[in-house]
């Protein structure tokens, strides 16, 4: 029987076999940014996602994404120094997006809404990992069946959700017909 491999290798070489790198590099960037700006601002703005080397911002409102604008030589400056060299930033460009700030909600195939990100605080029991694969292999399923019914189709190649009227994958950079 062969040796039991540790989750954090099994996650890692999932990363390296799938297009995830942009998906990677904005979650690194979301967890780095309320330390880089401070509360007030994180309250207010929020990251997006990180793509060739424009990051994209969701604010509050327009006084928000001036301000933005105004700290983006020192925000770059910090967040650099603290990016891997293949992440390194050139620009923030921001977005006045007020949804984007709020929780984000999902209605699953009965209709029941769960929250996308759930975090444990120490001391909560934790589920195996039998139990975890499948609440995760479920949302997917109900996320899957959502995207379906709401002007999505899958892309062939990395499966990830694009609207109908796009031929091209966001997420891999695939074409595929109509």
């Amino acid at each position: 029987m062969a040796e039991p491999k540790p989750l954090s290798s099994i996650l890692h070489a999932m990363q390296q076999d799938y297009p995830w790198q942009t998906a990677y590099q904005t979650r690194l960037l979301q967890q780095l940014w309320p330390d880089l700006v401070g509360p007030a601002i994180a309250r207010n703005a929020r990251v997006m996602r990180i793509d060739q080397g424009v990051i994209k911002l969701a604010v509050s409102s327009s006084v928000w994404s001036q301000e933005i604008q105004y700290l983006k030589p020192t925000v770059l400056s910090k967040l650099n120094e603290r990016l891997p060299e293949h992440m390194q930033a050139h620009d923030i460009r921001s977005r006045v997006l007020v949804r984007a700030l709020t929780k984000p909600e999902m209605p699953n195939a009965n209709n029941e809404r769960f929250y996308r990100v759930r975090l444990v605080k120490s001391g909560q029991p934790t589920e195996g990992l039998d139990s975890l694969i499948e609440r995760v292999r479920q949302r997917h399923n109900d996320a899957v069946a959502f995207w379906l019914t709401t002007g999505y189709h899958q892309c062939p190649s990395c499966h990830s959700p694009t609207l109908n009227r796009y031929l091209q994958c966001s997420v891999c950079g695939s074409t595929f017909s109509s």
